[in-house]
């Protein structure tokens, strides 16, 4: 855990550093009393904490602060943006909001002048106490009758085919009676199934778990979807449950290096301006790097797309194919368009593969 916090405050001073650094000058005519601060240990119920930072200008011309860029929105620096004289001090206040925040933090500031060429890093840290949970904190949806979850959507990512993959919704009850629970479909892919109570008593907590099972036939590759409305002693609740999932092949023994690799040469395309009621087509090559043949297994097409790539279609190792997407405009109205085709295959590495396509549609 230590490895990775080190590797994100490494990751986003990076970021910070080649964001506003065209050149690699500092400002060295900034002086700054200090440029770390640590607020030590800060209670996340006291609110938001603030440090000033005070510098001087050592130049022999006026200075002018551009742009503070910082690695956290919640972290939000106040300075003067008007010209700062040779030898005149001024300020830079740092205002840090702990809420939601428990734990230890480094936050850096990246104080940008002279057309972003030059740069400052000021840094504060700290550690939050965090503040008592809340039983709003720990179920923030209600789902009505004084019954509450800790969620309401499961994104299962990816299930392999022959495979089953389970995901729970937890719920407490706060109300001082028992509560009849019921789920029903509003929307089913058949690969789902659900372990739920049929009543909830007063105070309790527990689980609902979801299970999305593919060892049926025919398999079921791409995106399913289930949609649940959830009724309290009868009253549907004004949230639903959701559960996602993409079935692709089970890569659970798969060795990497012996796998397809599966490569388009572009991912998006710009038809630009198309007049509705016509037909424009791209030309897209999909390559396969890897060691064993790569298998187009589903093909999702929406709306007005079509496309000459074909299900069950096989791209040796070390070979490529050309295919082609065509977007038929009768199916929309004038204006700016964005469509997505998907495709699953037999690349463990990223099995779901998307071609985004845009337009400016005309009468």
């Amino acid at each position: 855990m230590i490895r990775i916090i080190k590797h994100m405050f490494l990751c986003s001073t990076a970021l910070l550093l080649s964001a506003c650094a065209r050149g690699q000058a500092t400002i060295k005519e900034l002086k700054f009393d200090h440029t770390e601060w640590d607020f030590g240990t800060i209670r996340e119920v006291d609110g938001k904490v603030s440090h000033t930072f005070a510098f001087t200008n050592t130049g022999s011309v006026p200075f002018v602060i551009e742009e503070i860029q910082t690695s956290c929105g919640c972290t939000v620096p106040t300075y003067s943006r008007t010209p700062i004289k040779p030898g005149e001090k001024s300020t830079v206040t740092v205002t840090y909001d702990p809420y939601n925040r428990p734990g230890k933090f480094i936050k850096d500031l990246l104080i940008c002048t002279d057309g972003r060429s030059r740069r400052q890093l000021i840094r504060i840290r700290g550690t939050v106490e965090g503040r008592p949970r809340t039983v709003e904190d720990d179920y923030p949806f209600v789902l009505g009758h004084g019954v509450r979850s800790d969620n309401i959507l499961l994104g299962f990512r990816y299930v392999g085919q022959g495979t089953s993959v389970s995901r729970v919704i937890n719920y407490i009850n706060t109300s001082d009676r028992e509560v009849a629970l019921h789920l029903r479909p509003q929307t089913s892919s058949g690969y789902l199934t659900v372990d739920a109570p049929a009543t909830i008593c007063a105070g309790c907590k527990g689980t609902i778990t979801f299970t999305y099972q593919l060892d049926r036939t025919p398999r079921s590759y791409g995106t399913m979807s289930d949609v649940f409305v959830v009724s309290l002693d009868g009253t549907p609740s004004n949230n639903r449950f959701t559960a996602t999932a993409i079935g692709t092949d089970d890569f659970s023994e798969t060795n990497l290096a012996q796998a397809p690799r599966a490569q388009l040469d572009e991912s998006f395309h710009n038809f630009e301006e198309i007049r509705r009621g016509e037909t424009c087509t791209h030309t897209f090559t999909l390559s396969n790097t890897g060691a064993q043949p790569l298998a187009i297994r589903r093909i999702v097409l929406r709306n007005g797309l079509e496309t000459s790539l074909k299900e069950g279609t096989t791209v040796p190792p070390g070979g490529s194919i050309d295919f082609t997407v065509g977007l038929r405009t009768e199916a929309y109205n004038p204006g700016r368009l964005f469509e997505t085709l998907s495709f699953i295959v037999n690349d463990p590495r990223k099995p779901l593969r998307d071609i985004r396509l845009t337009a400016i549609i005309t009468e």
